[in-house]
């Protein structure tokens, strides 16, 4: 029996028990089906040196003409590699502003900015389940995906294999050096992806988180398949990925976030001791303001700012130094949530 034949059958058990998963989805729904009809690709290629990115062709895709003619070539592709780069500083919710696809033989940057509306043509592609999605460290970029109306079934992610594999680092910077020795530029991490047109450094940052992907899939299956149990595990990365099936962000979602962003400012701000009933109340104000506006919280103040005037006490002075000029319109409102606007605003 084949490698693909023992992971066909091996998935065949798996999808049998779905339902005792901590979260059924329609993907799974979907996986069933496709098993029945033997449709399921799993996309173990051979190992073989990858084409750099100078080698490498690009097409850079900004009209619905071009997006179509994008997925119409990769729908007979059996592999990809999928990654986005995003904002969060241009709204409220934030912004999807590149989607990389790489094959082994293309390479693909979709402006997502200016297919705002249009990337759920995407889901010829990411919804196949006949070809295998490779990401590193899905959970974000598919849940930023789903904010666009894409839809990704048959995941496999090299950062949860890199955990399967016991390795001691699993960033892509480490796999990139590990299995195919490239170094990445991490400079172009906390780049203003909503420019345009992008440097060629930024470019090339972009390309190198899918070009390489494939190749450092093809060597992780292997080491994953070594062992009869893990190939249970492939199967579990590929397929049945069910904590990045489905996220929906919400201006309530955000609003209930308040207990993990007060903690985390705990842990900057030890010393202080900070009642959470204040801190809830600014921490609600800050999020009705950025979604009235559509603008990013942390725009009007940043976490440890907002949790150091739940701390207080404040005067008005003390307040105005965590707030820049450009925020200034936003200091009124936090005044009078605290109970300062009535005593030292000026008539």
């Amino acid at each position: 029996m084949d490698t693909e034949e023992k992971i066909k059958n091996t998935v065949a058990k798996i999808l049998g028990s779905a339902n005792s998963l901590p979260h059924t989805h329609k993907a799974l729904l979907e996986m069933r089906e496709i098993q029945a009809s033997s449709d399921i690709t799993f996309g173990v290629l051979e190992e073989r040196n990858t084409p750099g990115i100078e080698e490498t062709p690009l097409s850079w895709v900004d009209s619905e003409k071009d997006l179509h003619q994008m997925c119409c070539s990769l729908e007979n592709e059996r592999v990809i590699a999928v990654d986005l780069e995003h904002s969060q500083d241009c709204s409220y919710f934030g912004k999807i502003c590149l989607v990389q696809i790489s094959t082994v033989e293309r390479d693909y940057v979709v402006d997502a900015l200016k297919l705002e509306g249009c990337l759920h043509g995407l889901n010829k592609v990411t919804a196949s389940p006949r070809i295998l999605k490779i990401f590193h460290g899905a959970t974000t970029d598919v849940g930023w995906l789903h904010t666009a109306g894409v839809f990704v079934t048959n995941i496999f992610d090299t950062y949860e294999a890199a955990v399967f594999l016991g390795l001691d680092k699993r960033s892509l910077e480490y796999l990139l050096m590990r299995y195919e020795n490239i170094s990445k530029d991490k400079a172009c991490t906390r780049e203003d992806w909503t420019r345009r047109p992008l440097t060629d450094r930024m470019l090339s940052y972009a390309r190198i988180d899918t070009r390489y992907l494939i190749g450092i899939h093809a060597k992780m299956a292997r080491l994953l398949m070594q062992e009869e149990n893990n190939i249970r595990k492939l199967v579990l990365l590929c397929s049945l990925k069910e904590t990045v099936c489905f996220k929906v962000d919400s201006v309530e979602r955000r609003k209930a976030m308040w207990r993990q962003h007060m903690s985390l400012a705990r842990k900057r701000n030890p010393t202080l001791g900070v009642c959470e009933e204040t801190y809830l109340k600014l921490h609600t104000l800050r999020e009705e303001i950025a979604s009235r506006e559509d603008i990013c919280c942390l725009t009007i103040i940043q976490n440890s700012p907002l949790y150091r005037l739940a701390a207080g006490p404040l005067s008005i002075t003390s307040l105005e130094k965590f707030f820049s000029e450009k925020r200034d319109c936003y200091r009124l409102p936090f005044m009078k949530t605290l109970g300062l606007a009535s005593k030292e605003t000026p008539q």
